[in-house]
């Protein structure tokens, strides 16, 4: 339909989504896609209660096989793709376009997503973002745990397979700020400090930890960090002091997402001379005691 001009907008996949901005020409874009939102889509593999209860060594085993896949399509893809296409019935050309962007997601990346390595499992994420989504839409009508969901003791089981294994995300690494800068969050992140202080209080919390899961989520993302202060006390001591307002953030950041990659943060000082508000009342200096951020996408 978006390929017809039937629609302003469309969610599509490969290889439609190539051939529908192709045929659009310069009138179409991809405003987001799984280049960029890398860990946003899961694909997951179910199994009744009974096969598992009944066969936990063949479910295991299965498992094992999948991972065997993913690294063969890696290794080899052209083959790959030929096992594909007759199975599918389909060419290796339409395979190929098919898989391409794909993110192959080996059994590293599936200990991380599921929380056997540490930290929160971001499958948790996605599962309570979706519930809340389908509640208010009317299609859940009862509360549902992420962990009643997922049975990760076959995945466990094999860590010894894949002791050396390592998560490899694309290389991001900040760029200085520019007109063509793209950020996948519309409205302003902001939190504040307390006078002279660095220290990120408990209430802002929770805005770091929704920006540690849309990093994790986009993973082709880096997070643009400036620091502010008032304009009380000396322009030098307000700019050091800005600048670990900003290396705060990145530094909560970083301990409580340790999937997030250093070189995906830039950390500005702006001293006082950014100020949003009237530095002559405690009102003003209160807003401009603060931290901006942008969750910025990478580009070649």
């Amino acid at each position: 339909m978006f390929k017809a001009r039937q629609v302003d907008a469309a969610v599509t996949w490969e290889p439609d989504l190539s051939s529908a901005v192709e045929a659009r020409g310069d009138e179409a874009h991809v405003l987001v896609s799984t280049a960029a939102a890398t860990n946003i889509i899961a694909d997951t593999l179910c199994a009744r209660q009974d096969l598992i209860d009944s066969s936990p060594e063949t479910v295991r085993d299965f498992v094992h096989g999948w991972f065997e896949g993913i690294e063969m399509m890696k290794a080899d893809p052209a083959a790959s793709y030929n096992v594909v296409g007759k199975a599918l019935k389909l060419d290796e050309e339409t395979v190929s376009g098919m898989l391409s962007g794909l993110k192959l997601t080996p059994y590293a990346d599936n200990a991380q997503f599921y929380g056997l390595t540490g930290g929160k499992a971001h499958y948790d994420t996605l599962f309570d973002t979706a519930f809340v989504i389908w509640r208010k839409k009317g299609l859940v009508t009862k509360p549902v745990n992420a962990k009643d969901w997922a049975d990760t003791r076959f995945l466990a089981a094999l860590a010894p397979a894949y002791q050396t294994q390592k998560v490899e995300e694309p290389k991001v690494a900040a760029k200085a700020p520019s007109a063509s800068d793209r950020a996948i969050i519309n409205k302003q992140i902001q939190i504040h400090f307390t006078p002279n202080s660095d220290e990120i209080m408990g209430g802002s919390y929770f805005v770091l930890d929704a920006l540690g899961e849309t990093m994790t989520s986009f993973g082709n993302t880096y997070l643009r960090v400036e620091g502010n202060t008032d304009a009380t006390g000396k322009a030098s001591a307000n700019m050091l002091l800005s600048e670990r307002r900003a290396l705060a953030v990145k530094n909560y950041v970083l301990k409580n997402f340790p999937n997030i990659e250093a070189s995906r943060f830039q950390t500005i000082g702006k001293g006082s001379a950014n100020p949003v508000a009237d530095n002559a009342t405690e009102a003003g200096r209160q807003l401009n005691r603060r931290t901006d951020i942008k969750v910025v996408l990478a580009t070649n």
